[in-house]
């Protein structure tokens, strides 16, 4: 059995682009081979990326997987920035081949990026599970406090895959997840809080360093020793309202020095990228036509606007 570190990722083809950023940011910091599985809802949408991402020379293997499970109820994912892609996890046990030839797991969220070497730091981390006879490893979201135990953020999880079969701890999420009991305000990672009942070891903050992009964030310094940024909520770094805050510049950077290019910006909801456009003017002007990058971005996006209400 094999003791790289896995790393798993479950998204769907509106996240390929979030998700291709984030693995080769991983692979560009790691000094050692990995293996990464992807669960997907159409994987032939990333064939593209997948090329790219299979030169790199510290992959040991990459796997992805169509998510072709039926007659499955993914509660609170109508009109949300999420998508039932956030379930996979759930699943992994059903989805994934070759479950039986790793043990140390890391499930990961895409939109998160890699700014350091997390080898270290993640076995470290693993050696604490096996010790403390603990199934899991993860981030306590302190802002989570309407719960009677601790809370934990699922952005970045940290496991044993083979202890998790064994103990049926895939199977008993998906019976929480049927019951349904409870309302799911945060998906998928209220399924896992309300399994583990903060029965988990704690990570290293550097491991899932959180950030909510606002303006009053925009002084706030990232750790150099950051290993995982991750973007919070719904208001994300590859959208323009989102443009002018500083916490974006940071995913901006790194999707240049991946793709050469310089600006990821994706469609949002027409009045958000609007204001975000009119907020961007203010405080740049002029300076924005003679961008050309980003003002062909910009055109992109609300071309994309101008085409959806005409075919209404």
């Amino acid at each position: 059995m094999s003791n790289l570190i896995t790393f798993i990722y479950c998204f769907d083809e509106n996240y390929n682009l979030q998700a291709a950023t984030s693995i080769l940011s991983l692979l560009r910091n790691v000094d050692e081979k990995i293996d990464i599985e992807i669960i997907h809802k159409n994987k032939k949408s990333f064939k593209k990326y997948l090329k790219i991402i299979s030169s790199e020379k510290f992959l040991n293997k990459i796997e992805i997987y169509d998510f072709n499970l039926e007659n499955i109820s993914f509660p609170n994912i109508s009109n949300k920035h999420i998508s039932e892609a956030t379930y996979y996890r759930l699943f992994i046990d059903k989805i994934i081949d070759d479950k039986e030839k790793f043990k140390r797991a890391v499930y990961i969220d895409s939109d998160i990026i890699c700014l350091n070497n997390p080898i270290d730091m993640i076995n470290n981390s693993y050696e604490g599970l096996q010790d403390e006879k603990v199934l899991l490893g993860a981030k306590t979201d302190s802002d989570q406090n309407q719960y009677h135990f601790n809370y934990f953020n699922a952005g970045v999880l940290i496991f044993d895959y083979c202890e998790w079969t064994e103990n049926e701890v895939f199977e008993n999420l998906r019976k929480i997840l049927n019951k349904n009991e409870e309302n799911f305000q945060y998906w998928d990672q209220d399924v896992l809080n309300y399994f583990f009942k903060g029965k988990y070891k704690e990570i290293d903050e550097a491991l899932n360093f959180e950030i909510e992009i606002t303006e009053n964030n925009d002084d706030y310094s990232i750790n150099e020793e950051v290993v995982f940024l991750h973007y919070l909520g719904n208001k994300k770094p590859w959208h323009i309202s989102n443009l002018i805050h500083k916490s974006s510049h940071i995913y901006q950077e790194v999707f240049n020095g991946i793709f050469h290019k310089k600006y990821f910006l994706l469609p949002n909801k027409f009045d958000q990228d609007l204001d975000g456009f009119i907020k961007l003017y203010r405080k740049e002007g002029v300076k924005i036509l003679l961008n050309f990058p980003l003002f062909i971005k910009l055109i992109n996006i609300f071309s994309h606007h101008i085409y959806k209400k005409i075919l209404r």
